[in-house]
């Protein structure tokens, strides 16, 4: 019902103010001790592979900050969506559940932005060979090739070789890499033997995709 949505955006969007005025995620991004990274961005590797608490701070703010930008996202196109489903038109609906409440890095990614990402797929991941009955060296490229093309979708002076915006690239390639290890699991998962063990033994496997979602 549109009224029950509407009334859930105002809630979203209510806790949104009270996030950002009780967690300062954005406010530190912006003007806080951590301003230097914008200028020389190798602080941030020194930072996170410090094991004290350099190290556990960046984690913290990294961790919040992509929370922060979880929510506001939804605000936003949820804010969006309501004026589409009053003019009678039912897009996908994006952020469709919490970023810590995934298993997975692609599950993470669907969730995410869901109608873009549905794009993505039918009309570059399919067309360049998809995930069913290619290689993972395929599927390996394929990924690569999404991912470069959502770095320059949001930054097209990337185009022009713009090296102000490199990072962009980088964090998409690095995507990239995080999928790979989990399409090789699942891939092994799907042989009979691995199979077959892991039916039997549903709360295992249960556990095992916990597990490997934490270490993602």
């Amino acid at each position: 019902d549109l009224w029950i949505y509407s009334f859930r955006w105002t809630v979203n969007a209510f806790l949104f103010v009270a996030f950002g005025h009780f967690i300062y995620a954005s406010a530190i991004m912006t003007n806080g001790p951590l301003t230097p990274c914008q200028e020389n961005e190798s602080i941030i590797f020194d930072a996170l592979t410090s094991f004290g608490q350099e190290g556990e701070r960046m984690v913290w703010f990294s961790f919040w900050s992509l929370k922060w930008l979880w929510f506001k996202f939804l605000v936003i196109w949820r804010f969006a969506r309501a004026w589409a489903l009053l003019d009678g038109v039912a897009p996908p609906e994006n952020m469709d559940r919490c970023m810590c409440n995934n298993y997975t890095v692609r599950g993470f990614w669907r969730g995410w932005h869901r109608s873009f990402n549905r794009w993505l797929v039918r009309y570059i991941f399919i067309p360049l060979g998809g995930s069913r009955g290619v290689s993972v060296p395929r599927q390996f490229a394929s990924t690569a090739v999404v991912f470069t093309f959502v770095a320059v979708w949001h930054e097209p002076v990337l185009i022009f070789g713009d090296r102000q915006n490199l990072r962009l690239l980088v964090w998409g390639w690095l995507f990239t890499l995080f999928v790979l290890p989990e399409v090789v699991v699942e891939r092994l998962c799907r042989m009979p033997g691995p199979r077959s063990f892991l039916e039997a033994r549903p709360l295992l496997a249960r556990h095992l995709t916990a597990l490997g979602g934490a270490c993602c």
